[in-house]
Order: structure tokens, then C-alpha cells, then sequence
């Protein structure tokens, strides 16, 4: 593990897009400015270079309740907003991480063929500085909005999951807890990644803690009031998941949310 190096979370305002042919516009081409910023900014830091970028939940696709033209948001997300991973979205994000020899994370709605095109999941996934998508996991507790649930969980096709996921993007071949949390191992320590609402059980945390998971990744979408007194629930489960674990983590909030409608 490297001894010390900085991490940038891109705490940045998402438009809830209706279709993905919006991502670029409505989002990433903003992700991409931020990252080109930030990198700039951190390099005058030679004692601790930039080595991880974290953006937050869903920064590509953002959120949207709007079901239309479909029954309700899950059929929506399957056929309209969630994108292959890796992708040509991920793509434009892998030169960024080769340009500034750095490790970035988010998390997007994708759909994995394998599985079914059918419904998405919410992935969270990392890229490494030669531009490869080496982790993907997905979120096992789900967004249920008005319009409905956004995806499923690996728990909803578990044994399905497991025969194409096993092995794959840090998985350890046969290991059921690392089918579900993995932890990939990299020259900036081992590494885990936690979606949202998921940081808020601790036997998630757990279960990276138990496998040495050095750095946990937590994006969110969360909305306010629950981030501020009195109930400050993310610094308070993120405190408490870095302390009972051993571990830091690395936990990137989004800002403003803006929904097309």
C-alpha cells in the first residue's frame, strides 16, 4: 500500500436525466472539468500525490421519479438510463485516470446482459490508472422511489447472480462473501465499495473489514436532513464503520440535484 497519497471527492450537482443519451451533457462533461480541476489542484502536493477520485451516487444519470413512458421506474431504468460498464461513458473516464495516474470510483445504473436486460443494478465501480474497469459491485439494498423500486438487488437473483458475477471484478472464485463485497487488492490498499443507504447497516462495513479492506469507498445520493444535526447520520456511520473496522473511508455526498421533468 502506498505510504501516503490524497484522495478527491467530486461532492458535485447531478441532473436527473430522462434518457442516457443526456449523460454527457446534463453530467459527465461537468465530471470531466471537476476532475481536470482538482487534479491540477492537487499536484502542487508532491508529497502526497493524487491517487483516488470518488464521485458521487448515480453522477452520470443522477435521479428521476418521472416513469414515463413506462408503467413504473424499473422497466424505465432497464430500457432508457442504465449503460454498459465498461462503456463508452466509462471510457471517457478511463483517460482521465490514465492522463493523472489515478484511481477513480462512481457508481451508475448498468445492464449486464449476462443477467438479463430486463431490469439494471446499481454498480459501483473503479477504474485504475491504465484506464480498466477492475471492480464492480453492486448495491444489495435498493432505492425504492415513488414511481417504484430503480433495479434489483444481487439478493433478488442470487443464484443467477452468483453463477455470472463469481470470479469477476475482484471476486474471489467460489467465496459467496466476496461474490457479495468484494475487496480487490491495489498498489493504494485494498479496497471496497459501499452504495449510499448500505453505509447505514454495519455488518456491510463488516463484511469488507473481515476480507482486510484498507480504504472503503462510500458514494451517495443522500438528501438533507439526514446529514446535518441533530441527526448527522453519514459522518456518524461513516466514523463508526472506519473505526470498527480498521479502515478509512473515503465517502463522497453529491451536491445539488436538479430533475428534468
Amino acid at each position: 500500500m502506498t505510504d501516503l497519497y490524497t484522495t478527491v471527492c467530486m461532492q458535485m450537482n447531478r441532473t436527473g436525466i430522462l434518457h442516457k443519451k443526456e449523460i454527457r451533457k446534463a453530467n459527465l462533461d461537468r465530471c470531466l472539468e471537476l476532475f481536470g480541476y482538482g487534479a491540477l489542484r492537487i499536484s502542487f502536493r508532491e508529497y502526497a500525490p493524487l491517487k483516488l477520485v470518488v464521485f458521487p451516487e448515480v453522477f452520470m444519470q443522477g435521479w428521476n421519479d418521472d416513469p414515463a413512458p413506462y408503467p413504473n421506474l424499473f422497466v424505465k431504468m432497464a430500457k432508457d438510463l442504465a449503460i454498459r460498464i465498461p462503456g463508452e461513458e466509462t471510457d471517457l473516464l478511463a483517460e482521465q485516470a490514465k492522463k493523472y495516474n489515478t484511481y477513480i470510483a462512481g457508481t451508475a445504473h448498468e445492464v449486464i446482459p449476462e443477467l438479463s436486460t430486463e431490469y439494471a443494478l446499481n454498480c459501483g465501480f473503479i477504474i485504475d490508472p491504465k484506464g480498466e474497469v477492475i471492480y464492480k459491485r453492486h448495491k444489495y439494498c435498493v432505492y425504492l422511489p415513488y414511481s417504484g423500486r430503480d433495479g434489483v438487488s444481487p439478493h433478488d437473483i442470487w443464484d443467477k447472480y452468483i453463477e455470472v458475477m463469481d470470479g469477476t471484478y475482484g471476486r474471489k472464485k467460489g467465496d459467496i462473501l466476496s461474490c457479495m463485497f468484494p475487496v480487490i487488492e491495489t498498489d493504494i490498499g485494498k479496497l471496497g465499495y459501499l452504495i449510499c443507504n448500505e453505509g447505514f447497516y454495519a455488518e456491510h462495513g463488516r463484511a469488507f473489514g473481515i476480507q482486510g479492506c484498507e480504504v472503503m469507498i462510500r458514494s451517495s445520493g443522500m438528501a438533507e436532513p439526514d446529514g446535518s444535526p441533530p441527526q448527522q447520520l453519514w459522518e456518524i456511520s461513516n466514523r463508526a464503520h472506519a473505526a470498527f473496522n480498521t479502515m478509512y473511508v473515503v465517502a463522497c455526498a453529491p451536491g445539488f440535484l436538479y430533475v428534468k421533468g
